[in-house]
């Protein structure tokens, strides 16, 4: 279960992704994701990693049902 969020953070950062599309379910993930980027971004004193910001092509961000 801790391995998906953060393979998935790793995917967003190795990109340097801005906009991301997911779906509610997965806020959460990108809020880690956030967090790990502007972690390195301070401790380096760098601004490699942008922030992500979640995208969605409609107007809500909408949980998929599986």
């Amino acid at each position: 279960m801790l391995t998906y969020p953060v393979l998935m953070a790793a995917d967003i950062l190795l990109h340097r992704a801005s906009k991301v599309p997911v779906g509610k379910d997965q806020e959460q993930h990108l809020e880690m994701t956030r967090q790990f980027g502007n972690r390195f971004n301070r401790m380096y004193e760098v601004d490699y990693f942008p922030e992500p910001q979640a995208f969605n092509f409609g107007g809500q961000l909408v949980k998929v049902p599986a």
